[in-house]
């Protein structure tokens, strides 16, 4: 396209207009391995715990993670995410108690044995909640019926007495997660 705008392609038009890339920036070598370490160093140390302190998280903090989460990449730059943030504490009541619901029916036989057996080491205490179905959401939310939630994503400072179960520490190995060609 050699930077000028595209035009009709076999009756096909588009509003595309390239502009050199904004905002790039290269690192050498030796700062890109300090900065993925370093982010590794950070993200390990993340943990999931369903005991939670009444501290609120400021909530810039939480527009400017979500705008991060924005900039994934999509297609067609279709950004098709909708991000609904609760914190009304009845609401997070009613989610609660709508997704432990789900918890229990799937506990109690929609579960596959070989997930519920993975579940046993850790006691049930993760909070990354993404049960099938999970239309409560949609409902609780006032979301339209086309939107489809796929995670619940609860956020916020440990309790003072959280506890992790050890089983969440033992992570896979890159050999088992990863292949390269």
């Amino acid at each position: 396209f050699q930077g000028s705008a595209m035009t009709a392609t076999k009756g096909l038009t588009t509003d595309f207009v390239p502009i050199p890339l904004p905002d790039y920036q290269e690192y050498d070598v030796a700062q890109m391995r300090a900065r993925a370490q370093g982010f590794y160093d950070d993200i390990k140390t993340r943990h999931t715990v369903r005991d939670f302190s009444d501290r609120p998280v400021p909530r810039d903090i939480i527009e400017t993670c979500i705008r991060a989460a924005g900039t994934a990449p999509n297609g067609a730059n279709h950004q098709p995410w909708h991000f609904s943030v609760i914190g009304a504490p009845a609401m997070k009541k009613q989610i609660r108690d709508a997704a432990e619901e789900e918890e229990r029916a799937f506990y109690a036989g929609r579960g596959g044995e070989e997930w519920l057996d993975a579940l046993g080491p850790l006691g049930l205490a993760t909070l990354t909640h993404t049960p099938s179905p999970m239309s409560f959401l949609t409902d609780i939310c006032q979301r339209p019926a086309h939107n489809k939630p796929y995670i619940l994503l609860v956020t916020g400072y440990p309790a003072s007495d959280a506890t992790i179960p050890t089983h969440a520490t033992e992570k896979k190995p890159l050999s088992e997660i990863a292949t390269f060609f």
